[in-house]
């Protein structure tokens, strides 16, 4: 093979025949090793590129492939239990159970058990007076305001009837009008329910 003034032909002979079975970094450390030279992985991976050279590796632990870490379960260099989380430690902004805060979503959340599980307010205020929320339905409040969590407040709307309620404005911040809108809202679901059956 025509050497370069980069690889002459003895070099690249010596990759092109060793080149099998190995990874980027082995090879590259052999030919710098054999040869005393200091080609980088970039360089040889541009050789095994331009003449097209696999070095047959797929990249997967083949079948009784020993990993370097055998049987060195838990170890870590010495000094690094330093940075260990201690028993009993809380981080700075852990909160006690009970905690209610504003979720992103804009609806309050409580804090229900540790080390962090959280439920929406309303929803949990529905289930102390009517159980278990359908499937399919969504709590819903009257006045349109996600921090009025009382009982007299919330509803319980299909998730059909609300799509309908929000786009065809049905919703107003006087519970009254949004009960009507509610009503409204499931006479057309089971007008449009009717035709579909029909056609």
């Amino acid at each position: 093979m025509k050497g370069t003034k980069v690889f002459p032909s003895e070099i690249q002979d010596f990759i092109i025949n060793n080149n099998q079975g190995k990874t980027l970094e082995e090879i590259t450390e052999l030919v710098n090793k054999t040869f005393q030279k200091s080609y980088t992985q970039n360089q040889l991976r541009s050789f095994r590129k331009n003449h097209r050279l696999k070095s047959g590796l797929t990249g997967r632990f083949e079948k009784g492939h020993s990993p370097k870490n055998k049987g060195r379960k838990g170890w870590c260099p010495s000094g690094c239990e330093k940075g260990w989380f201690k028993n009993g430690f809380r981080p700075h902004n852990a909160v006690p159970v009970g905690t209610e805060v504003m979720a992103t979503i804009g609806y309050l959340k409580i804090k229900v058990a540790e080390p962090n599980v959280w439920r929406f307010k309303h929803i949990m205020e529905w289930e102390k007076y009517h159980g278990k929320v359908p499937e399919g339905s969504l709590i819903s409040f009257k006045d349109g305001n996600h921090r009025n969590c009382a009982i007299e407040n919330l509803m319980l709307v299909t998730r059909a009837e609300n799509a309908i309620l929000n786009h065809q404005n049905m919703r107003s911040n006087a519970p009254e009008l949004t009960e009507t809108g509610l009503i409204l809202a499931k006479l057309k679901h089971k007008i449009s329910t009717i035709q579909k059956e029909k056609n």
